[in-house]
C-alpha cells in the first residue's frame, strides 16, 4: 500500500500522515549509513537561506525538492500549521 500511494502522481495530507506515523521508530533503528540513504532517496535539492536572511526569518531552510511527486497544497498545510523541524547535518564522504 505504502509502495502505491508513493508511485501514485498526488499524495494526500492524510497517506503522508500514514506513511510517515511509524517514522521515528524505524529511524531510531536505523544506522548512520542507512539514515545517509534514505535522505539521499527522499530529497534531491535543499535551498538555504544566506546568512542575513537566516536572522530575519530565524531558520536555515528555504526549500526542500522532493524526489517524489507532492503537491505544494500539502507543503503548505504544513507551513500553514508550523509543523516544522529543522535539523542541520554534516555529510561526509567516506572512502
Amino acid at each position: 500500500m505504502k509502495k502505491e500511494t508513493l508511485e501514485s502522481e498526488k499524495i494526500s495530507m492524510q497517506s503522508i500522515l500514514e506513511i510517515l506515523s511509524p517514522f521515528d521508530v524505524i529511524y531510531d533503528k536505523m544506522n548512520a549509513t542507512e539514515r545517509r540513504d534514505l535522505i539521499k532517496y527522499l530529497i534531491a535539492d535543499v535551498q538555504l537561506f544566506n546568512k542575513a536572511e537566516q536572522k530575519v526569518e530565524k531558520r536555515f531552510v528555504k526549500e526542500i525538492t522532493y524526489k517524489f511527486p507532492i503537491e505544494q497544497e500539502i507543503l503548505a498545510q504544513f507551513s500553514d500549521k508550523e509543523v516544522s523541524v529543522e535539523t542541520v547535518a554534516l555529510l561526509e564522504r567516506i572512502s
